[in-house]
């Protein structure tokens, strides 16, 4: 019986020490370092710049479906913070979202230091490896709150929320998936969702109020290449202001939660503005 295989191939020799060192996991119910048998997954890592490249590639060599609770890749970016003042230059999973068919996400330290994690690629969910805790007295377990590492899920099993994709619960024998997943460092965090969709070439909403008063306009931005824009499934008009870069102005006169949807290609990026 094969156990997972994870293979690491750095571009450069000399880049080796810089690459972070990322693993699989799959949850099948059978404890936390359980391996599955005759699931294959290789991990290559290139770096170029600010940016480190993850291709990963999942095989079902079973028989039978591969249908984990989830699966995917361990990133490993150090976020365990548990001294001080150490703890300032470990990364925070800050945001993560998950949309349809591409995945967008950063990590920040209390430093300022920022680590964006992105992919043009549908992902299914992500999810968060926390410490055990401690026992204080025993038999009462206080559940640990720091965090060991992000976990990018792969393959997660339904229900997932609707803007998740809901195709990534399994993989069919003999089937195999590749997911590009790119970790960029990001100097100003005013630069990231221009960044972001760059390098991934996917859509991105920046909004830098995400509440008006009913009568009042918001203005927001879309960077993308032929982007179009709705809330609440009306179009709203596009001007160019830059490369990539789009601005829209969008006045409400009732309160409510309006959800904007940004289309561009194949891929949709989801937001929301609230007016009250």
């Amino acid at each position: 019986m094969k156990k997972v295989f994870v293979s690491l191939s750095i571009a450069v020799a000399a880049l080796v020490a810089q690459a972070s060192q990322h693993r699989f996991y799959a949850d099948e119910g059978l404890g936390a370092d359980y391996s599955p048998e005759d699931v294959v997954c290789s991990i290559d890592t290139q770096i170029s710049g600010n940016v480190e490249t993850l291709v990963v590639t999942v095989k079902n060599c079973r028989h039978t479906p591969f249908q984990p609770t989830k699966a995917g890749i361990e990133l490993g970016i150090d976020t365990y913070m548990d001294h001080y003042p150490e703890w300032n230059d470990k990364f925070f999973p800050t945001l993560m979202m998950c949309e349809p068919r591409h995945f967008y996400g950063y990590l920040q330290s209390p430093s300022g230091r920022m680590k964006a994690v992105a992919s043009a690629d549908a992902v299914a969910s992500w999810s968060l490896d926390y410490n055990l805790g401690y026992q204080d007295p025993a038999p009462h377990w206080f559940m640990g709150h720091r965090v060991k590492s992000l976990r990018i899920d792969l393959l997660a099993a339904l229900p997932l929320p609707a803007h998740h994709p809901q195709n990534l619960w399994q993989l069919l024998p003999g089937e195999e998936r590749t997911w590009t997943l790119k970790i960029i460092d990001i100097n100003d965090p005013d630069d990231f969702e221009a960044t972001v969709s760059r390098e991934c070439n996917i859509p991105m909403l920046h909004l830098d109020n995400t509440s008006s008063a009913p009568g009042n306009a918001i203005t927001f931005e879309v960077y993308g290449n032929n982007p179009a824009v709705t809330v609440d499934g009306i179009s709203v008009a596009l001007s160019s202001i830059g490369s990539r870069l789009w601005q829209a102005n969008f006045k409400a006169a009732k309160p409510g939660l309006y959800n904007i949807v940004v289309t561009d290609g194949d891929k949709t990026a989801h937001g929301c503005i609230i007016v009250h």
